[in-house]
């Protein structure tokens, strides 16, 4: 559950009318975010991955940018792709020790990009980390556990991204 609530109300005397109000948890913009991995002492205390090479794929602009900002920083060798299909062409120019993709893209999505790279070599599975904001759709969340991939749900903190792409790369270490 995402915390929200909703609400019922009968609308006049029609009883056929009613008003339906679903409210759910504020959650920081990117901007907010953004703003606070610009002061260097907020990465000061989370680990480093240095000389990792890692691709961000999402269609969100700015979450992209965020994510792929704070690998940076963090001393990840990053590129971007903002689609699934752009991700496969990144992956064919280039190598990459660690894919960050969203789940749910248009066209080609996050998980039918794992399933094009499982058919090539199964230990891909173990390279992926999904960002996704699905939260209720359980068919999603045992289709990773299947495939062995990590998730990480938003809305997440740099610690927890941080924490997640560690995680992720020791796996793959373990290969």
């Amino acid at each position: 559950a995402v915390g929200g609530r909703v609400a019922v109300e009968n609308v006049g005397e029609d009883p056929r009318g009613a008003r339906f109000t679903v409210a759910l948890p504020c959650v920081q913009s990117a901007d907010h975010l953004s703003s606070a991995i610009s002061d260097p002492g907020s990465l000061s205390d989370l680990p480093t991955i240095v000389g990792t090479s890692c691709l961000v794929v999402d269609d969100e602009p700015a979450l992209l940018d965020l994510v792929s900002q704070i690998l940076s920083e963090a001393g990840l060798e990053v590129q971007t792709a903002g689609s699934g299909l752009d991700a496969l062409e990144r992956m064919g120019e280039s190598s990459f020790d660690l894919v960050i993709s969203d789940v749910r893209m248009p066209g080609l999505d996050g998980l039918q990009l794992l399933d094009l790279l499982l058919d090539r070599a199964t230990s891909w599975a173990r390279h992926f980390l999904f960002i996704t904001g699905d939260l209720l759709d359980p068919a999603l969340k045992l289709r990773i556990e299947e495939v062995g991939a990590r998730v990480l749900y938003k809305p997440f903190d740099i610690a927890q991204l941080l924490g997640a792409v560690q995680e992720v790369l020791g796996r793959r270490l373990d290969d």
